[in-house]
């Protein structure tokens, strides 16, 4: 969502002297509040777009005290933009009707913050609307001062300021664009079928953040950007049925896996090298290149490499699938509310979390309903310094299922198992108590009670 209060101010920026000490009062202002993407520099408007808008508001007042309306002649009128203006604020506001959109028909759509450009478009329009039956603009040279003056302002404020930041930005990026255009080329040559290619590392969309390696938010879009002969799988929505299948990967799917992508109508498996520290890149290509076979394609820098998913099968609508393929690409939403967990950790097909208090709850939920959760499995390891009884309980409308995991020496691990037998399409709740001292980790602030592993719903 947006914040309407930003939209219709001028950013702090201006470079104009006499309104530096706005500029100050408005940084100091933001710097109370969280800092977030509807608090940046982009999210405002200018001081073309706040006075279009003062413009607006005063004439549609002025006109409405007067009792004057447009012909009907006329498609664009002031009483069009103010219903389009009250629409966009209505979607772009937080809780407004993209809250309702979300819940009640998709969450895949969520960049309500991109409406800012049309809202500011929409201040334009309306003041042209109102203007245009001003005397100021009936006037050949009125109509070029204001004219004058609107392109004045809009190069000393919005364009001289950026435009260092534009030329090295094009630089760079037309740089990437062409390494992206040669893999793209690459990429068909080798794999010339419409097929679905994985993207590792799984990067969440929108706003996953930092990665371990330099690799930005949003880099997985150069792909699909520059080659759409593919169906690449980055930009699925974060947290919604979409998304989860792949979220749930580990580092490096395993070979089962890649067989459910190979029946599913995917060719390929792209990794960006980026992502990952040096070292584990060249575990994970080496990993791939043991069991997929060398890369078909490579970028010229190097940072992009591809693998052929062997016995890959056309591309099918999902309506058609298997069973298991279904439950494949519909595995349980697995979440936890509490900071007891640290971020899931993998190296290729393992994946692990540290308990970091005694005891932790995850909630684990159908994402399908063609899909029950019929249970799960996973291991628990000891610390490295001292080894203690685990105790593991599933709670669902089956009732109560515990298990104690006796861990008798430090870094030992045992595995656990929890069957459902009717299956459930309500949450089931997976309760961990891990009872001792802990282990404090040299660099690490948190203490270390246990590492959950390879938590995986029952097939």
């Amino acid at each position: 969502a947006g914040t309407l209060a930003l939209v219709v101010l001028p950013a702090p920026i201006s470079a104009l002297p006499f309104l530096q000490g706005y500029g100050l009062a408005m940084l100091d202002n933001i710097s109370l509040a969280p800092v977030y993407e509807g608090t940046l520099p982009m999210s405002f408007g200018t001081w073309v777009t706040t006075a279009a808008l003062i413009v607006f508001i005063v004439g549609m007042i002025a006109r409405t005290r007067r009792g004057e309306h447009e012909p009907r002649s006329i498609g664009v009128t002031p009483g069009l933009i103010a219903t389009l203006m009250a629409w966009t604020v209505v979607f772009l506001v937080p809780w407004g009707f993209n809250m309702l959109l979300a819940w009640s028909i998709t969450g895949q759509i969520r960049a309500w913050a991109r409406l800012v450009p049309y809202l500011l478009m929409l201040f334009l329009l309306g003041a042209a609307c109102v203007l245009r039956t001003m005397r100021i603009v009936r006037n050949e040279r009125g109509a070029l001062a204001v004219t004058g003056v609107i392109i004045i302002v809009t190069v000393v404020e919005s364009i001289i300021p950026f435009r260092i930041s534009y030329a090295a930005n094009v630089k760079t990026f037309s740089k990437m664009t062409a390494v992206a255009r040669d893999y793209a080329n690459a990429v068909n040559r080798a794999l010339p079928q419409d097929c679905g290619i994985l993207q590792l590392p799984y990067i969440a969309f929108p706003e996953n953040g930092a990665t371990v390696g330099t690799m930005n938010d949003y880099d997985h879009f150069w792909s699909s950007l520059t080659n759409g002969g593919k169906q690449w799988s980055y930009g699925a929505i974060k947290n919604t049925t979409s998304s989860v299948w792949a979220a749930q990967l580990p580092q490096a799917p395993d070979d089962s896996a890649v067989s459910a992508l190979a029946e599913a109508g995917f060719c390929g498996i792209h990794v960006d090298r980026d992502g990952y520290t040096e070292q584990a890149g060249n575990v994970l290509i080496w990993d791939l290149s043991k069991r997929l076979g060398l890369p078909v394609a490579t970028s010229t820098d190097g940072r992009w490499v591809m693998f052929e998913i062997p016995n890959a099968q056309p591309l099918t609508d999902p309506s058609t699938w298997s069973s298991d393929l279904i439950r494949f690409f519909h595995p349980p939403f697995i979440t936890t509310t509490e900071s007891s967990l640290s971020p899931v950790e993998s190296q290729l097909s393992e994946t692990w979390r540290w308990l970091t208090h005694p005891a932790t709850t995850l909630s684990l939920v159908a994402s399908d309903t063609r899909v029950p959760l019929t249970g799960v499995h996973g291991e628990i390891q000891a610390t490295d310094c001292y080894a203690d009884d685990v105790t593991i309980s599933l709670v669902s409308d089956e009732g109560t299922q515990t298990k104690t995991l006796h861990l008798a020496h430090p870094g030992q691990v045992l595995p656990f198992e929890f069957t459902l037998r009717r299956g459930t399409l309500h949450r089931a709740d997976l309760t961990i108590r891990a009872p001792g001292p802990g282990c404090l980790i040299i660099g690490d602030a948190a203490r270390k009670y246990a590492q959950l592993r390879n938590l995986t719903p029952l097939d």
